[in-house]
Parts: C-alpha cells; sequence; structure tokens
C-alpha cells in the first residue's frame, strides 16, 4: 500500500517527475535558465551576448578572451598567425594595395590634368585664331573699300558692298563650323555627312 500511495502521489504531481528526471520542479528553477534550448544545470548567456551585431559580436569576442580557454585559444591563434608569416604577408598586401590605390590616384591626376591643359590650350588657340580672322578680315575690308571707292566713285557704296561679300563670305564658315561642332570629330562618317550638309547649304546660299 504504500508503493502504490508512493506511485499515485507521483503520478498526480508533476513536480515530481521532474525531479524524478533530474531537473528542478516547475516554479523552482534554483538559478537555472529557464530556456528550453539550455541543458539542465547550465547557465544562461548574458542577454548582451543573446543579441547579433558588431558590437554584442564585440562584447563575445571580449568575454571569451576574458575567458581562460577562449584567452589561450586566441593567443594560440596570434603564434600560429606570427610564425606561419601570415601577419607579414597581410600587412605587404594592404602596402601593395595602398601603394596601387596611390599610384593609380596619381595617373587619374596625371591625366585630368593634362586634359585640362589641352581644353586651356584649345581655347586659347581659338581665340588667338578669331582675333587674326577678325583682324585680317578688317584689314581686307578696308583695302577693298580703298580699292571699290574710285571705281564706285563712293566711300559709302564702296563699304556697302565689302560688308554684302564679308557676310557672303561669314555666313558658309558660321555654317561649316555649326555642322562641325554638332557632328563628332572622330567619327569619319558623320564628319563627311556633315560636309555634305554644308555643301549642300553652300549651294543653296549661292543660287539664292
Amino acid at each position: 500500500m504504500l508503493v502504490a500511495a508512493s506511485m499515485s502521489s507521483t503520478s498526480g504531481n508533476p513536480g515530481s517527475r521532474r525531479v524524478k528526471a533530474g531537473g528542478p520542479p516547475s516554479g523552482r528553477t534554483g538559478g537555472w535558465t529557464t530556456s528550453p534550448r539550455m541543458l539542465p544545470g547550465t547557465k544562461a548567456a548574458p542577454a548582451g551576448l543573446r543579441k547579433r551585431g558588431p558590437f554584442h559580436r564585440t562584447l563575445r569576442i571580449r568575454a571569451i578572451e576574458r575567458s581562460p580557454t577562449g584567452g589561450v585559444a586566441m593567443q594560440h591563434d596570434r603564434d600560429f598567425r606570427s610564425a606561419s608569416g601570415l601577419d607579414a604577408l597581410f600587412a605587404e598586401a594592404a602596402s601593395a594595395a595602398t601603394d596601387l590605390a596611390r599610384a593609380e590616384m596619381a595617373l587619374l591626376r596625371r591625366e585630368v590634368t593634362a586634359n585640362m591643359q589641352r581644353f586651356t590650350n584649345g581655347i586659347l588657340a581659338a581665340i588667338a585664331a578669331l582675333l587674326c580672322g577678325f583682324l585680317a578680315l578688317a584689314l581686307a575690308s578696308l583695302a577693298v573699300v580703298e580699292w571699290l571707292t574710285p571705281a564706285l566713285e563712293s566711300r559709302a557704296l564702296a563699304s556697302l558692298v565689302t560688308a554684302a561679300m564679308v557676310i557672303a563670305i561669314a555666313i558658309p564658315c558660321i555654317l561649316f563650323a555649326r555642322a562641325r561642332l554638332s557632328s563628332e570629330m572622330l567619327d569619319p562618317r558623320r564628319t563627311r555627312q556633315s560636309l555634305a550638309g554644308f555643301g549642300s547649304q553652300l549651294r543653296r546660299s549661292l543660287r539664292r
């Protein structure tokens, strides 16, 4: 009867089954973890270490370094890397990458400087060519006016004729420059098309 009473009391109390299985009664953890993933008798990890992220990973690494086994393992890892030359190899690779990046930046800086210098030289050459062209055109206009004045017996009429000649010469030049700038100068097909368009515009202007 005592055996039956003990069995009946055990079957009616689930906490006694947990005591018999080796765990604490329900509601009495006794300092153990209540997480189902932890084994009975183990302590739960600190709350900061159960989270994920770089900061909590740093906390975990520091906790491992503080522990005796983790610190020894990390020291063995450092010794292995220094003995095998991995630290020197990593340092050499980082130095080579830094030198390569500096060389690429210097090359890019030289290319940009050269392009800017060529662009500036082109602008200065274009301005000088325009000034020389205007000066030559003015001198030619004066010469034509002086040449036409005795024939037309009027300096004003000679000036009008000279202005008409200058306009007739300037319009095709402006059209050619516009067609040349609107097309890619490196593409011969487009340059040929622009020249053909310039020829047709010149023929139409001459017919008028």
